[in-house]
């Protein structure tokens, strides 16, 4: 990427307070004078209060600032400073640290200006303004960026972190390329989780449901989990609202996040909780969680846990400092596989408020941690006014730092502006947030009521879109790629870069073959290191062509972690319908590793530490995907909290040994959810009458099943010829295709709720 003038963005941060200070950004940027050096004044604050200061010239508007620098205190052990900016007409916040007087902290921050200024000033400022103390700063940067740089940046993210490139090899069976064949990607979902609030008026809304499950991937329940409208009263629970929304978001394959457990602002906390105290108030919110997530285990990606705890303290004041420890705590027993949030307001929207600056945040969540809460989610509001685009960046450039989720999970623009202002500040927000490394979700809050929304909407009452609505379809048909490809080269290669999910089609054959793309550098299984074949095998799904017979490729996975997929008649694996379900998202999947084979000795045999080795090196592919790993003894209960828990189940291998039949029977049906759309899938040989017997044990834990057998005409004899010992001597018989025919001879064990259906 080529910058014009000047050097692309820096997202170095870092919360952590150093022993010493770093070089500053940029070489200190428009900071430094002619001589080389960066002269610093001292201002003279309105109580009295010297603080060191930089002197600015002909500041322009529009230019996107970037401001930094280290600080350190003197007399004080910590303190929250701001960085802010005076003009001719205007004085701001622009960026904040928790500074100590034992270490040096980094300080980012940035701003932009409505229209020019000749002559502005940047200093410090202690928050407690009662206590005078002495600010030391050293490393100050300050960055101009045009809007065409910032754009471009932007754009560029956009290409290497958004789309990701696929490298699809095409030969024919005796390895020669393919010149010339035509190779095309065509989106079958969004990958990213671009969503919005919704609210029991979207139920019974036929033209709202459509509009919104055109749109959007994810969502959430604006107000119809929280405690004040699930129990209104003491003891009277209704989730009637809850499970119909529920009901809408899983018919539309939607993801969708809970919120909330708590609010800790006791204007939003039932009249009836505010009245109880001590051992009451504590069986009270047990009772809440207990009550919470055991209905909807398993069914949101997400909790937020204890909203805006940053701002109020209510069960705190009540219970103790440890209360939110105990929620997060009693939160991931109910549903240990839900991501743990934390959500607040003021983080990225401005740092004027003092309760919630970038350093206040993690500074809470490093403190949760460290008490043992487990929390692995950063939500960030965005109810905003007029951005701060720059300090909005480098709000999450610091963030980015603790490693974890980054959702926005409530953007809207305030109705202080009028609607065109709002879709051009919404715009600003989406960008930024799309296009930065670190950002996982988006989310608006623009639930549509008969009075309006709640501070922005995206349509009027007729589902026409306002100019906030234009905006949002602009950036999602931008942020997608309907179909693209092209022929091969001398050397079988089409290369073309993408977003979410693709299905790869080739003139070649007569098949499809569906490969998943969402974080690989050529293609996501390629990038799976120390896994068995069974997690390669298991990206790979092959449809069948209504009425004709199926032809695809055959996977390999070449020593340059290329995947070469070869012309070759198989066996259908999964049906279309059935691979809709098994890629929609907010699913709970457990893989049983067992027998050898495909799932082979190798799962079975290795420890957990060893499998827990394997998630940890492949922990960029999953993306929000949580990965998790369990010993699961077939001859033991499973334990409790993963008990009918699981949308899919997926194994291979393991009906061989009869012994353990009535076990896996039992532990299956143990371990399926009782709705209707979970299922297993088993990739089972007959191997004997192992098969048969199993099927036996399936029929006797009152469990249903369909047996699907069907080769390929061509494999099938293939497979003769090898039975009957004629393989050497057959010229259409080579190492590779008894490979092929072997793995496609299995059946596939297909088990639905408290059904079992087997291929």
């Amino acid at each position: 990427m080529e910058w014009t003038h000047g050097p692309p963005y820096d997202y170095y941060a870092t919360t952590e307070c150093k022993a010493h200070p770093e070089a500053p950004l940029y070489n200190g940027g428009i900071l430094v004078d002619r001589t080389g050096k960066i002269p610093m004044t001292y201002y003279k604050m309105e109580t009295g209060v010297y603080s060191p200061a930089f002197v600015l010239y002909n500041l322009t508007a529009t230019t996107r600032y970037s401001f930094s620098c280290w600080v350190k205190t003197e007399g004080t052990y910590s303190t929250l400073l701001k960085a802010r900016l005076s003009t001719e007409s205007s004085t701001s916040c622009i960026g904040t640290a928790l500074a100590s007087s034992d270490c040096w902290s980094f300080l980012k921050g940035g701003f932009v200006l409505d229209s020019p200024s000749q002559t502005s000033i940047i200093y410090f400022q202690n928050v407690d303004v009662n206590n005078p103390i002495e600010i030391s700063v050293t490393s100050p940067s300050l960055q101009p960026f045009s809007v065409e740089q910032w754009k471009t940046q932007q754009e560029e993210n956009i290409r290497t972190k958004r789309k990701r490139a696929v490298t699809v090899h095409v030969s024919d069976s005796q390895g020669n390329h393919i010149v010339g064949a035509s190779v095309t990607a065509q989106q079958l979902s969004k990958d990213f989780p671009f969503g919005s609030a919704i609210a029991k008026t979207i139920l019974g809304n036929a033209a709202y449901q459509a509009w919104f499950s055109k749109r959007f991937n994810a969502a959430v329940f604006e107000n119809e989990l929280k405690w004040y409208t699930t129990e209104p009263d003491k003891g009277k629970l209704n989730y009637t609202l809850a499970d119909e929304l529920l009901g809408f978001v899983r018919a539309n394959q939607i993801v969708a996040r809970g919120h909330n457990i708590f609010w800790e602002d006791p204007k939003y906390t039932p009249s009836w909780v505010q009245n109880l105290t001590g051992e009451e108030l504590r069986a009270a919110v047990k009772s809440r969680i207990d009550s919470l997530l055991t209905r909807y285990k398993g069914e949101f990606v997400h909790w937020d846990v204890s909203n805006e705890m940053l701002h109020f303290d209510f069960y705190e004041q009540r219970l103790g400092y440890n209360a939110t420890l105990d929620f997060f705590a009693t939160a991931q027993n109910s549903d240990p596989l839900a991501t743990l949030f934390m959500n607040d307001f003021n983080v990225i929207e401005t740092c004027d408020d003092v309760n919630s600056t970038v350093d206040s945040y993690a500074s809470r969540l490093k403190e949760l941690k460290e008490g043992g809460a487990i929390l692995e989610g950063v939500g960030l509001e965005g109810h905003f006014s007029k951005p701060n685009i720059p300090l909005m960046r480098a709000v999450l450039d610091k963030l980015a730092t603790l490693k974890l989720p980054i959702w926005l999970t409530e953007i809207d623009i305030s109705n202080y502006f009028d609607q065109q202002t709002q879709a051009i500040h919404l715009e600003e927000v989406l960008r930024e947030g799309f296009s930065h490394p670190s950002m996982n979700g988006i989310m608006l809050w623009t639930a549509i009521h008969p009075y309006g929304c709640y501070q922005m909407c995206l349509t009027d009452g007729n589902f026409r879109n306002l100019p906030a609505g234009d905006v949002v379809d602009n950036l999602l048909q931008e942020w997608e790629t309907k179909q693209a490809g092209g022929a091969t080269d001398e050397r079988g290669y089409p290369n073309s870069k993408f977003f979410g999910l693709l299905c790869f089609i080739s003139t070649l054959d007569d098949g499809v073959c569906i490969l998943d793309v969402e974080k690989p550098e050529r293609l996501k299984v390629a990038k799976i290191k120390h896994a068995s074949i069974a997690i390669l095998t298991m990206l790979i799904f092959y449809f069948e062509k209504e009425g004709r017979s199926s032809m695809s490729f055959r996977v390999e996975l070449g020593r340059d972690g290329m995947i070469n997929l070869y012309k070759q008649m198989v066996i259908n694996i999964v049906r279309r319908e059935t691979f809709k379900r098994i890629v929609r998202r907010s699913k709970r999947v457990l893989e049983l590793g067992s027998g050898y084979g495909l799932a082979g000795l190798s799962i079975a045999g290795s420890s957990d530490a060893h499998i827990q080795r394997n998630i940890s090196v492949n922990a960029g592919a999953f993306g929000n995907t949580k990965v998790k790993s369990m010993t699961l003894h077939w001859n033991e209960e499973p334990a409790a909290d993963i008990l009918n828990s699981f949308d899919v189940i997926v194994a291979s291998d393991c009906t061989f040994f009869k012994e353990f039949h009535e076990s896996l029977a039992r532990i299956v049906k143990s371990l399926l959810k009782y709705s209707e759309g979970s299922e297993a899938i088993f990739l089972s040989p007959r191997r004997g009458d192992s098969l048969d017997k199993f099927l036996e044990k399936i029929m006797e834990a009152s469990l249903q099943y369909e047996l699907v057998e069907k080769y390929d005409s061509q494999v099938w004899n293939l497979h003769q010829h090898f039975l009957k010992g004629q393989h050497e001597t057959s010229s259409n018989w080579n190492r590779n295709d008894r490979k092929t025919c072997w793995l496609s001879l299995y059946n596939r064990l297909y088990i639905k709720s408290r059904q079992l259906l087997v291929w």
